[in-house]
């Protein structure tokens, strides 16, 4: 199986690993397999996707119209780990968001992705 998909036991996260190459019929699998543990959470979600051992992953138009996890409701972000080089170039590449509006954040470990989603979530402005 090129992921593994479970919730931590401290952190109101659902942690997907994937591991090398996801055919779009496992991808499949997983998005409903995500979905249905998202459909049983309560309160907030922040979903974590480490992608550092990822080497290929299907193209959006193979498989189809999958759900968008960022369309959930009670998905509050979702944090992606991928590896350093990565992280850099996208750190660099993507429009600066110091207003937070953007639920996506990248890391380059699981561990600083968790300590994120333990944070409070900002309040909006009055």
């Amino acid at each position: 199986m090129p992921y593994k998909i479970a919730w931590h036991p401290d952190v109101s996260a659902l942690v997907v690993h994937y591991k090398g190459s996801v055919p779009a019929e496992e991808y499949r699998q997983m998005v409903a397999e995500r979905a249905e543990l998202l459909e049983e959470a309560s309160g907030d979600v922040s979903v974590v996707m480490d992608m550092r051992q990822l080497k290929n992953f299907p193209d959006a138009l193979s498989v189809g119209e999958e759900e968008n996890v960022l369309q959930r409701a009670n998905v509050r972000q979702a944090l992606l780990v991928v590896d350093g080089e990565l992280y850099k170039k996208l750190a660099t590449s993507l429009v600066p968001d110091t207003a937070q509006r953007w639920p996506v954040r990248f890391f380059v470990s699981v561990e600083d992705a968790l300590g994120f989603a333990k944070q409070p979530s900002p309040q909006p402005e009055a």
